[in-house]
């Protein structure tokens, strides 16, 4: 069959118009479904990937800082974290604005404390008394048992009563002392640690005591951070060791500062039980004492003060048996007491405590000078 040259121009010549019509009708469908995608993904949480089409906001300019100056330790013109612009999706970058440069001061170091004489210093102002609680072989604490809970309470009374003797003796010589001691209301006034086997590192109990807590005291007690935070002129500690009536080879006693010793902290040694006797307030008031400067008085001789036998024989014997620093001892009965003192604190105890300028006796005796 033939087809006429006529007849096939015109068939295509229909085909392509429809073709083109058919193009431009895509090409329409395409551009708005294209719209219609940005707008329902702009400013929602997705990005492209399987659940839509991505989305990049159009950025805007950025001011540029002024210069800033430069503070020790600080960075000139470090950009404080950015903050993505309103409608900007997760997790693509969003339009920032410069931060302005800032000025951080550098930190300023506390200096700590410095201990000429050790951490009890003027017996004056705020002092802190921490107690530790020190178990050993043969001596341990148990706090799961009614007695070794009531000696607890007791050790407590007991430097209670001593300061309270203390501070009622400092008004006298017109000084003001607070002590803060109690850890039956503050228990963080009060620590434990067990020494274990003493004999296995030092000769005897009281080594044990002086230099094996005094290592954990070390180790475990920031002595700046502690009398900041009670905000304390002196410091002392008070180590109680649970010793039964039965035991006979270890005396209380103290470990003030010397120079040329490990530490700067000063303790008392407590025994609970010296020799058989409970040791009642009056033994925690001397031994605070010696902490702050006063010696004993009831040897004959004290070379390390001067102190003689025409002192104590002419002196101490007629003028000082009851004074704190002489006897811890109730002289109407010769007895202890546990509720009270009623010993004194005599010229020449308050005058090694700083209590009294008052060195007529010192002079007569040449005795050794106050180190207040």
């Amino acid at each position: 069959m033939m087809i006429r040259r006529e007849n096939i121009k015109r068939v295509i010549g229909n085909t392509a118009k429809k073709f083109i019509i058919i193009l431009s009708v895509v090409a329409m469908l395409s551009t708005a479904f294209a719209g219609c995608g940005e707008e329902k993904y702009k400013g929602s949480k997705y990005t492209g990937g399987k659940t839509g089409p991505s989305y990049t906001p159009t950025p805007v300019a950025t001011e540029t800082p002024e210069p800033a100056g430069t503070a020790v330790g600080t960075l000139t013109g470090t950009p404080e974290p950015t903050k993505a612009a309103a409608n900007t999706p997760t997790n693509t970058p969003g339009p920032t604005k410069a931060a302005e440069a800032t000025v951080t001061p550098a930190p300023t170091e506390v200096p700590k404390r410095t201990f000429t004489n050790g951490t009890a210093g003027d017996l004056e102002g705020r002092c802190l008394i921490l107690t530790v609680f020190v178990s050993m072989d043969r001596f341990p604490w148990n706090f799961t048992t009614d007695e070794d809970n009531a000696t607890y309470e007791n050790v407590c009374r007991s430097i209670g009563v001593a300061t309270d003797y203390i501070k009622e003796n400092c008004k006298k010589y017109g000084k003001d002392v607070e002590f803060i001691y109690d850890y039956l209301e503050d228990w963080e006034l009060s620590y434990f640690t067990d020494i274990g086997d003493y004999t296995e590192r030092y000769d005897d109990i009281d080594y044990a005591m002086i230099y094996g807590v005094g290592e954990y005291v070390d180790y475990a007690i920031d002595i700046d951070t502690v009398m900041d935070k009670y905000d304390a002129d002196n410091l002392l500690f008070v180590y109680v060791a649970n010793t039964d009536a039965e035991q006979d080879f270890a005396y209380t006693c103290c470990r003030p500062w010397y120079d040329g010793f490990e530490w700067p902290f000063e303790s008392v040694i407590m025994y609970n039980y010296d020799c058989g006797v409970l040791n009642p307030p009056s033994v925690y008031a001397h031994e605070i004492c010696h902490l702050f400067g006063a010696p004993d008085l009831y040897n004959e001789e004290y070379a390390d003060y001067n102190f003689t036998k025409e002192f104590y024989n002419e002196y101490v014997r007629k003028n000082a048996t009851n004074d704190i620093m002489f006897t811890c001892m109730n002289m109407e009965d010769v007895n202890y007491v546990y509720d009270r003192i009623t010993n004194e604190i005599g010229p020449v105890t308050a005058y090694y405590l700083g209590l009294s300028d008052d060195d007529s006796i010192i002079k007569k005796y040449k005795l050794r000078k106050s180190e207040h």
